[in-house]
């Protein structure tokens, strides 16, 4: 194994016994650990899931639900946090020399900071949004990070990630023409004077009239 990674020729991870070696040692040593990270990372998006839909969408939960949730939520992330603070103490600095580990480890952090932020703070405060949807984006990635383990599945990851950064330079243009475009509707103000708040009170249909007939 040490002379394959040292190697440069493609070719020879083609062959029988060098694919029947890799599978040897992918079904004895790393299918289960990985597994075992895959369940605990789905579980983690099962209950995040639920607690949005809750919490963020529907807007029935009650403190109890929230709390409930919550400890659901801690429980997902101590084995990824575990995993990566092992990892970190014994690579030490090398540890974040690959951008997959931060990911990893940006996600772990951001799940473990959320669930006091969802306690300390209200679900809707500001850093708690934040939170959430960093956990969200977070999550995404290390999903299809871990859609790999299915042999099925894995050349169709591989082919779309590859996509995602050959088409980097295009997305960031249509990332700012989206952008601008939404700030044209944001000054049409579509919505802003029918959703209750401030700027409601101010500028929408029921203010003028009241100033109307305040001037009558």
């Amino acid at each position: 194994m040490g002379l394959l990674n040292a190697s440069d020729e493609l070719d020879i991870f083609g062959t029988k016994s060098v694919q029947d070696m890799i599978s040897f040692k992918w079904e004895t040593y790393a299918l289960t650990h990985h597994l075992v990270g895959c369940f605990f990372h789905f579980f983690y998006l099962a209950i995040l899931i639920i607690y949005i839909n809750i919490i963020y969408i529907k807007d029935t939960g009650t403190v109890e639900d929230k709390i409930t949730y919550v400890i659901l939520l801690a429980i997902g992330i101590i084995y990824p946090l575990s995993y990566n603070i092992a990892r970190i103490y014994n690579q030490g600095f090398a540890f974040f020399g690959d951008i997959s580990n931060w990911l990893d480890f940006l996600f772990a952090a951001c799940s473990t900071v959320n669930c006091f932020a969802q306690i300390i703070f209200n679900p809707f405060h500001l850093v708690s949004k934040i939170l959430m949807i960093l956990i969200i984006l977070l999550g995404l990635l290390r999903t299809f990070t871990f859609l790999k383990i299915v042999a099925s599945l894995s050349p169709i990851v591989t082919m779309l990630t590859n996509v995602v950064y050959d088409l980097r330079i295009f997305l960031f243009f249509y990332l700012i023409l989206t952008v601008l475009f939404s700030l044209l509707l944001g000054i049409i103000g579509l919505g802003n004077r029918f959703v209750e708040g401030p700027f409601k009170d101010l500028y929408g249909d029921d203010a003028k009239n009241e100033a109307l007939q305040a001037a009558i």
